[in-house]
């Protein structure tokens, strides 16, 4: 199912504009069998799974992309395999054994926001095509002339006050971008968490 689910013509190949690194160590990462095969298959890539866009990293991308953002500090035990290019990521949690599918926001990214979506890569994937059709939409601004992948980003987070709706609060982001911004809110939110700490 994960790999029928993801074919051409929905399925663009894109990348972060990380350098690819070393593939997650298996000891450190027991990555589930069902997205090995989906991953292996499809590379990098993006597009609709039913109405939810949905974008995956390549194998190569996952270490570095999460050393970028820091998840190791901002929510241990996570690990971010894509994302659904508008401010919120996947990743399988590692808490849980085996590690389910989760949702979880680059700001603030913290394991108190992440939100379960399914036990494994496949029943995710199940559940977005069975939950209706591809919407007729153009989000083929979500990649630039290079192939690389653009997250949308508010200036101001919401978490911070920012506007979701305000257009003139939105912004395209490659990954490396997007990765400084993030580090810099979520560094920001655990230091004023910490002086409001009695």
């Amino acid at each position: 199912m994960a790999k029928q689910a993801l074919k051409p013509p929905d399925w663009r190949r894109s990348r972060t504009g990380f350098k690819p690194g070393p593939k997650p160590d298996p000891m450190e990462w027991p990555l589930p069998e069902d997205y090995l095969d989906m991953v292996t298959s499809i590379a990098g890539g993006e597009g609709f799974v039913g109405p939810e866009y949905v974008r995956f990293y390549h194998f190569h991308e996952l270490l570095p992309l999460n050393e970028a953002y820091d998840v190791a500090r901002y929510a241990p035990g996570f690990l971010i395999i894509g994302s659904n290019a508008g401010g919120e990521a996947y990743a399988f949690d590692f808490r849980s054994n085996p590690p389910s599918v989760v949702r979880i926001p680059f700001i603030p990214m913290t394991p108190s926001l992440a939100e379960p979506v399914a036990g494994t890569i496949t029943e995710f994937l199940s559940r977005l095509l069975a939950s209706g059709e591809s919407p007729d939409a153009d989000w083929s601004m979500c990649i630039d002339s290079d192939g690389v992948c653009l997250e949308i980003h508010e200036i101001k987070p919401i978490a911070f006050g920012g506007d979701p709706e305000e257009m003139s609060n939105k912004t395209l982001l490659r990954p490396p971008e997007h990765a400084k911004v993030c580090r810099f809110w979520n560094k920001l939110r655990v230091k004023l968490a910490t002086e409001t700490q009695p």
